[in-house]
């Protein structure tokens, strides 16, 4: 094909070969601006014109809440029986628990019971304590003031934490 398009170039007289040559020329530059505009266009991407925006956050530009972080309400450890101090809880809140077994026996029961501070039973949980230290956590849902009454024989730490709405 190119051998082809040479020799009728070469036979055409002189004064056309200079017009293909510039017509190519013209061509050439055309194709280079196009390439040239088409890159600067590219990296900037789209343009827009500043508009005048409302005094104030909207809820558009507003920055996000920061949820509060739970608080850690009581924290309790020891080994055998006991209840706890009263706490205060506003809602949602979390019971933590872990405890080992060092007992000759393969598990040793955790038994804790949540009650109101007026003494009225609200919840229970209870947990197989193995020989590995371990534990678990249960979500309650109401607020209000409470004690713990732990009940086992092995060693065992509780954390309550109030999670924030």
């Amino acid at each position: 094909m190119f051998r082809t398009f040479r020799a009728r170039l070469d036979a055409l007289p002189t004064a056309a070969k200079a017009g293909v040559a510039a017509g190519s020329a013209i061509v050439a530059l055309i194709l280079v601006c196009t390439l040239c505009v088409s890159c600067q266009t590219a990296g900037r991407g789209a343009t827009t014109t500043p508009t005048q925006q409302a005094a104030g956050p909207t809820a558009t530009n507003a920055p996000p809440k920061a949820t509060p972080a739970p608080k850690i309400v009581l924290k309790a450890s020891g080994k055998g029986a006991k209840k706890t101090e009263t706490f205060s809880v506003d809602g949602q809140w979390k019971l933590s628990y872990n405890c080992q077994n060092t007992t000759a026996i393969s598990t040793f029961p955790l038994f804790i019971t949540v009650y109101t501070a007026d003494g009225d039973y609200a919840d229970s949980v209870s947990y197989d304590c193995a020989k590995k230290y371990g534990g678990d956590s249960s979500i309650q849902h109401d607020g209000g003031k409470f004690y713990l009454d732990i009940n086992t024989g092995v060693p065992w730490d509780v954390t309550v934490e109030d999670i924030p709405n």
